[in-house]
């Protein structure tokens, strides 16, 4: 019963986006670097765009928590236009087409949690995407949607925010904006 209702929640709903899992034209296969410079090669990452949607999936394939940056694919052969063939490395900014206006964020749900995750464009494109997995782990980007920053909001959340998910992005600005509110209240 316990396999069904997983396969219900994680699996089933994916079917319905196979496209994004499938397509290879814009597909991107990542390394993961540890805190010491080395390939974690226990973690598959891969993007993959069709359209307006993308898809980020990072899984970690061992017992052992790992930490590290996902920054660059591995290389793939593209053909020039004179015809020869040539390795390129994608930067994963620039795979899920991030804009590096330092005020534009990018906001994203995680499949397997339903939270939403706040992300600087261009912190990942300077920096990569640092993240932590457990054992076994696994996270599912999607519904990237594109915020710009007119009043530093969203980027005094994405510092409070660390990286964690909320129920809700546009809840969260609100309550975050209302802070000074209540810290006046309280005293």
């Amino acid at each position: 019963e316990y396999l069904v209702q997983r396969h219900k929640h994680e699996i089933f709903p994916l079917t319905k986006k196979r496209y994004l899992f499938a397509e290879v034209t814009n597909f991107e296969f990542f390394e993961m670097y540890d805190d010491f410079g080395n390939i974690n090669f226990n973690v598959f990452a891969f993007s993959n765009k069709i359209g307006d949607e993308k898809v980020l999936v990072i899984f970690n394939n061992a017992y052992q928590e790992c930490k590290g940056t996902i920054n660059y694919s591995v290389p793939k052969s593209v053909n020039a236009n004179d015809g020869s063939k040539h390795l390129v490395k994608t930067k994963l900014g620039d795979a899920l087409q991030l804009n590096y206006d330092h005020r534009t964020y990018f906001i994203c749900r995680d499949h397997k949690s339903n939270l939403e995750h706040l992300f600087s464009g261009k912190d990942i494109l300077d920096h990569g995407f640092y993240l932590h997995l457990q054992g076994y782990e696994y996270k599912i980007f999607l519904d990237f949607r594109e915020v710009y920053d007119t009043n530093r909001i969203y980027e005094r959340l994405y510092h409070w925010l660390q990286g964690r998910g909320v129920y809700s992005i546009s809840e969260a600005v609100k309550e975050h904006t209302l802070i000074p509110v209540h810290a006046a209240i309280d005293d």
